[in-house]
């Protein structure tokens, strides 16, 4: 039988060596990023452009020499995708197709294919098969002639089906090792985020912030006069749900660790972070998913895991229940404490408009069983004209709006296999990783295929991948997170 070591060791072994390359491509990258602040001044729409090409190939050649190390790469590319795209926007802001959109894709493509080389679609499990069905009724979705064009299927396919393709790069790819690498590296970007977030609401936003608000900010992003915080992110949605990871990233290093100060001062400040993102959807999740997994972590089963989450739940109500939203003078605090206290009001809470769209979006499923096309619930439905994007803002009424009965069905089974396969490892081994896998699983639930999301949605995919890789010997003895 082969060793883990001769499974896992091809997986950055391409046959040659690029390193000449990886040299060429570095030094172009620089060369073109120095001259795009030139050519800014004169043809701004190019900037992005030109920027893009050397960033691919960049992080291709990465890729051609490491796999492994590009995965961390991307990774840390994407959670700083959002000031990226703002420090080359134009002076008078950007239109049409962003160029640097297609930079991930590309080398997730590639990702997949060394993944392939690494046996990702060997020894086929159950949950593995549910999500080729659901890849298979994604592709599908984008030839749905209903939604405009080919065009907007083709944009639907970038913001559903790329954050699927991760799950193959787990599968093939991240092994133990590499996976705590991982939980690690995204612990410190979220900390990071959340600095930089704290600077915005306390200090003001830099100009590059300030220009991207004025061009394309949406109504959600404020609050009053007040604005969200995105941080190096693409919108604050975005930035909560980094911040929601890292927050159980941490409880688990912070329980599994004997440096107990570094885990207490980064939950502190990722706390901080997320009470004044004024985004009251992650101040309820993240505490049910922190006791339902902590939870899982004594070995407790479903029922009472379940009913740890609901006790995380009336504990953040009671803490709510102390403060009055009205006395606050900070008008994003204000808005988390009067929702939170009655989130039933539709003059406190967006509660209702949110279960209105879930109920509408299935209700759609229903009278339109084949779906209306994967790009209508992507911004690709506004970008090539063919009307509003349909996005309910959650993946069990947007798979319902764009795939239909096929797309609802094959995504619950993928939910269900995936969190039954997550808790029961978790609790079975009490492995850290594994209780990695389902924190991060619980705290973005129902935003999987959030495409959006361009540094959230595919962690799920790769730690799942991780969870449902073949294993040819006995698994190490758990160790914990390094805090």
């Amino acid at each position: 039988m082969a060793s883990t070591a001769a499974l896992t060791g091809r997986a950055d072994r391409w046959g040659y060596r690029p390193a000449t390359l990886q040299t060429v491509a570095t030094v172009l990258f620089v060369a073109v990023a120095v001259s795009a602040l030139g050519v800014a001044s004169t043809r701004p729409p190019l900037v992005r452009a030109i920027f893009a090409v050397p960033a691919t190939v960049l992080l291709l050649t990465v890729c051609l020499k490491s796999p492994r190390t590009s995965i961390m790469a991307l990774i840390a590319w994407l959670a700083t995708f959002g000031t990226i795209r703002r420090l080359l926007l134009p002076s008078g802001g950007a239109s049409g197709s962003d160029p640097l959109l297609l930079v991930s894709p590309v080398v997730v493509g590639l990702l997949v294919v060394a993944a392939t080389r690494n046996g990702a679609f060997k020894n086929l499990t159950t949950l593995t098969r549910n999500v080729l069905v659901l890849s298979a009724v994604i592709l599908l979705a984008a030839l749905n002639p209903l939604q405009g064009g080919l065009a907007v299927g083709a944009g639907g396919l970038l913001f559903v089906l790329v954050p699927v393709l991760w799950f193959w790069i787990g599968r093939g790819l991240v092994d133990d090792g590499l996976l705590r690498r991982i939980l690690q590296i995204v612990s410190y970007l979220a900390v990071g985020a959340a600095v930089y977030g704290l600077i915005q609401v306390s200090w003001g936003f830099p100009r590059w912030d300030e220009r991207w608000i004025e061009a394309k900010g949406y109504a959600s992003l404020y609050v009053g006069q007040s604005v969200r915080p995105f941080a190096s992110f693409s919108s604050s949605s975005e930035y909560v749900g980094l911040l929601a990871i890292g927050v159980v990233i941490w409880v688990l290093r912070l329980r599994g660790s004997t440096r107990r100060l570094p885990a207490v001062a980064a939950l502190t400040i990722l706390s901080w972070a997320l009470v004044v993102a004024s985004v009251r959807g992650a101040l309820v999740v993240v505490p049910v998913a922190v006791g339902m997994t902590l939870a899982a972590s004594r070995g407790f089963g479903f029922g009472r895991t379940a009913l740890a989450g609901l006790g995380a739940l009336l504990v953040l109500g009671v803490a709510v229940s102390f403060f009055d939203g009205a006395r606050v003078s900070s008008a994003l605090i204000s808005r988390q404490i009067s929702g939170l206290a009655d989130p039933f009001d539709p003059d406190k809470s967006t509660l209702p408009l949110h279960i209105e769209a879930l109920v509408n979006g299935l209700g759609e499923g229903v009278r339109n069983p084949v779906g209306n096309g994967l790009g209508v619930i992507t911004i690709a439905a506004e970008r090539f004209g063919v009307g509003a994007s349909l996005s309910t803002d959650v993946d069990p009424s947007n798979v319902a709006v764009a795939m239909g009965i096929p797309g609802l069905l094959a995504y619950g089974a993928v939910v269900f296999v995936a969190l039954r396969a997550a808790f029961g490892r978790a609790r079975r081994r009490l492995d850290p990783l594994a209780l990695a896998v389902l924190g991060v699983a619980l705290v973005t639930l129902f935003q999987w295929l959030s495409g959006g999301n361009y540094a959230t949605a595919p962690l799920p995919w790769l730690l799942l991948g991780w969870l449902d890789r073949p294993r040819v010997t006995a698994p190490d003895e758990p160790a914990p997170l390094a805090a």
